[in-house]
């Protein structure tokens, strides 16, 4: 082999070794994911007043064979005056870098974006480790508070492929607030009710960032009684931003159930009262059942025979009688009226 082949071979085989040396372990075992994040976390100071300036970091840490990498940062414009932003040193150890950045400061936000030039482990290194990404420096303009949100933050190792990692914000102050992370369920609300077995009932969840930071991949769960109805995730909430998540539950039982939700506590969170929230019933019957005594029989028939050639906005119309759900309650849905009549729940 020439001595060119037998030197890049023993420089990949290196750049292995050193990759696998630097990841970091949980006590059980496995491995951490990277994490972007703001450094100093929390800038609480108030001889920080307006015309005076202060600097963050966007470091990142744990990070493996690292190539290139974007981010957001979101903070209040009226608060905080973007000055300067500048290239950490962190990638450049891998060599020749292209840096990119994008600034709004009527939004209050930078872009940031950065690559190592050239072919992975010939013209430049991918980078293993903890260090800075960039420098911000921000004029202040005013007392307050904001947090100084990352958002859509993207590693890319030396094959370009995403790496999966997590991400933490930061917080400035200047009249003595701290960081507050409270989520509250505000209303539960479920329809439509009566509902025949079989039939979709909508349970629409309002959810509220009722704390001071943006938070992420929230994890809301509905449930009829003890009964998991769903769950979803809220990928972002600003403070103090409402949201409605919306769930479709297909019954399948006879009986009156209590509805539900509950939004999983972020971390920070304390007051966790308002994490939960009960809010009415929704009754499921079986077919043909229109009084709800759990039978089918005379006075259903009767009330059926009432609601016969009605459609939906004429008066008279039934909408437990239209079972095929079509808007007009007609032969179809006689037959099925007669295929229960008798039955007890």
């Amino acid at each position: 082999m020439e001595k060119k082949g037998l030197l890049l071979v023993f420089f990949l085989a290196l750049s292995s070794i050193y990759a696998s040396s630097v990841t970091v372990t949980h006590v059980d075992g496995s491995p951490s994911l990277p994490k972007v994040l703001v450094h100093p976390a929390s800038i609480i100071n108030s001889s920080l007043v307006a015309n005076t300036y202060f600097t963050i970091n966007i470091n990142v840490t744990n990070v493996t064979n690292l190539w290139s990498y974007d981010f957001y940062i979101w903070w209040n414009p009226s608060l905080l005056d973007y000055t300067t932003l500048v290239e950490g040193p962190f990638l450049k150890q891998g060599g020749s870098t292209q840096f990119f950045s994008r600034k709004n400061q009527t939004m209050g936000w930078i872009y940031a974006t950065s690559t190592l030039l050239g072919q992975p482990f010939i013209d430049s290194w991918p980078v293993s480790g903890s260090g800075t990404l960039a420098t911000i420096t921000f004029k202040v303009e005013k007392l307050g508070s904001t947090a100084l949100h990352l958002n859509g933050t993207v590693l890319r190792d030396d094959s370009l492929s995403k790496m999966d990692h997590t991400s933490e914000d930061g917080w400035f102050s200047n009249i003595g607030e701290t960081p507050v992370h409270d989520l509250a369920i505000t209303s539960v609300a479920a329809a439509p009710s009566p509902v025949c077995i079989g039939d979709s009932v909508t349970v629409n969840v309002d959810l509220k960032n009722e704390g001071n930071q943006y938070e992420a991949n929230i994890m809301v769960h509905a449930y009829y009684d003890t009964n998991l109805i769903g769950e979803q995730t809220v990928s972002s909430l600003a403070p103090s931003a409402p949201i409605t998540v919306s769930f479709t539950w297909t019954t399948a039982t006879v009986g009156t159930y209590t509805i539900s939700a509950h939004v999983t506590p972020v971390t920070g969170e304390t007051d966790t009262v308002d994490n939960t929230k009960t809010d009415g019933t929704v009754n499921v019957r079986i077919r043909g059942d229109l009084d709800g005594d759990g039978y089918v029989g005379p006075i259903d028939l009767n009330m059926f025979a009432a609601a016969y050639g009605k459609r939906v906005g004429q008066t008279g119309y039934n909408r437990l009688a239209d079972f095929d759900k079509d808007g007009y309650i007609g032969p179809i849905d006689l037959n099925m009226f007669a295929a229960n009549y008798g039955k007890h729940a």
